[in-house]
């Protein structure tokens, strides 16, 4: 079961790699400090949540819709 601030997080991240979302602008809409909503992506990620995060323009975060999407959102948890 998620809590509140897990789903105001599921909300406020795109589908798709090439439409993702700021960690600040994901913190702005669900009203938490950026780290707190870093360690809840992590949490989602491993709970099975396909939440990538790119780091090149444009960075941000987004749900992973394809295959090569979803390898970048478990790469992370893999190392």
């Amino acid at each position: 079961m998620l809590n509140s601030d897990e789903k105001k997080i599921i909300k406020a991240i795109p589908e798709g790699a090439d439409h993702p979302r700021s960690m600040k602008e994901v913190a702005r809409l669900v009203n938490l400090d950026t780290r707190t909503v870093r360690a809840i992506v992590h949490d989602l990620n491993v709970k099975g949540y396909p939440i990538g995060a790119s780091r090149h323009q444009p960075a941000g975060y987004f749900w992973a819709t394809s295959d090569d999407e979803l390898e970048l959102a478990l790469r992370p948890i893999a190392s």
